[in-house]
């Protein structure tokens, strides 16, 4: 089938740097956690509580019982469990002023905001539009497959130790030391879900958070949650003493990637730690999110291309598809780094469909109660 050109060109950053857009701090909504299962639960329980090691417990080994992990060895998920959490809260998300007009994960506009500056990756994007709301689902590639099957294991390893090191420093309880004597379950998470406005557009995301800063336990309502005194923060491993051709790439993906996850939800502190090249933490430093588009004076990226790219992109969706509303209805646009182009294709079989029987019927109910 033939692809159409979305008229976007991305082949190289812009000489000009534009200014950033509008963005409006993120404002978490709700919240919902992942069990070991990969099952949705309705609650707070995999919510977990910034409790750093103390100094004699260092060096924090990041082998230690690595062949006991619960490991969490799937592609790209679907869209299903923001969308349970939207069938709980219909009314009080969109049936309100200003509803969401894009319904995703922050992976994806994680992904998208980058690809100025992502001359190696390629993505794809799942679009319907379904009662005024455009709901963005990604397509793991051929690439990102291969790169997920194939994966050396020095690289599968490097991830491992980034839950291994959560494990070190987030508890269950905030008044307690965490129990790094359990094996580390990869699969549970929990994930808040947050609203903001980027210029015009208003979007609806959701997203996994590594863990909040609290002395005392906070007891959080599903049904009516409050969120806004939360403070999150994010957690990372990386490489202490590093080559010049290892920070180079440092400053130039790494960090990006790092600013772009952390800004999309208002997280302020990153806790890194430094590791040996034999997976020992020697110390953790805490960097300031708002520090990261200039660290080292670095000039690889600048946030509001990212941003302003982002803008671009969903703005173009709204003009491609402004005219469709049917949930069997699905557009596909993927990026392909070689060409530097974005295309898409458009699918109207029911078989393409991703939203679930059970959302749509839940979706049409809501018209019908409002008329």
């Amino acid at each position: 089938m033939h692809r159409n050109d979305s008229g976007i060109c991305v082949m190289q950053p812009p000489s000009t740097i534009p200014s950033f857009p509008h963005f409006k701090k993120p404002s978490p909504v709700g919240f919902y956690s992942i069990d070991t299962n990969l099952d949705f639960q309705p609650n707070d329980r995999e919510l977990r509580y910034l409790r750093l090691p103390a100094a004699d417990q260092f060096p924090l080994n990041l082998n230690e019982g690595l062949s006991l992990a619960i490991k969490k060895d799937i592609g790209i998920g679907d869209i299903d469990n923001i969308l349970k959490f939207l069938n709980d809260h219909y009314k009080r998300i969109f049936l309100t002023r200003n509803p969401p007009e894009f319904v995703t994960f922050r992976g994806l506009l994680r992904c998208i905001m980058c690809t100025p500056y992502d001359t190696k990756q390629d993505w794809c994007v799942r679009v319907t539009r379904f009662n005024g709301t455009f709901y963005l689902s990604e397509r793991e590639t051929d690439q990102t497959k291969f790169e997920r099957l194939y994966a050396t294991e020095q690289q599968r390893t490097f991830c491992a130790y980034g839950f291994k090191f959560e494990q070190y420093c987030l508890s269950k309880c905030p008044s307690k030391n965490p129990d790094v004597s359990e094996p580390v379950d990869e699969r549970a998470e929990f994930a808040c879900v947050f609203q903001t406005r980027l210029e015009s557009l208003n979007l609806l995301y959701s997203a996994e958070m590594d863990g909040i800063m609290s002395h005392d336990t906070v007891p959080l309502d599903y049904k009516e949650p409050n969120l806004g005194p939360l403070k999150f923060v994010e957690m990372k491993v990386r490489e202490g003493n590093v080559t010049d051709r290892k920070l180079y790439s440092f400053l130039r993906y790494k960090i990006r990637n790092w600013w772009c996850q952390s800004f999309l939800v208002g997280i302020e502190n990153i806790y890194v730690g430094l590791r040996n090249d034999r997976g020992f933490v020697q110390n953790i430093e805490c960097m300031k999110t708002s520090s990261l588009p200039t660290l080292n004076n670095q000039n690889f990226w600048d946030p509001s291309v990212c941003f302003n790219f982002l803008k671009q992109f969903l703005l173009t969706l709204k003009s491609i598809m402004g005219h469709v509303d049917s949930p069997f209805t699905m557009y596909e646009f993927c990026f392909n780094s070689t060409t530097g182009r974005i295309s898409y294709e458009c699918f109207t079989n029911k078989e393409r469909s991703f939203l679930p029987d059970w959302y749509i019927r839940r979706v049409n109910e809501s018209v019908r109660t409002k008329q």
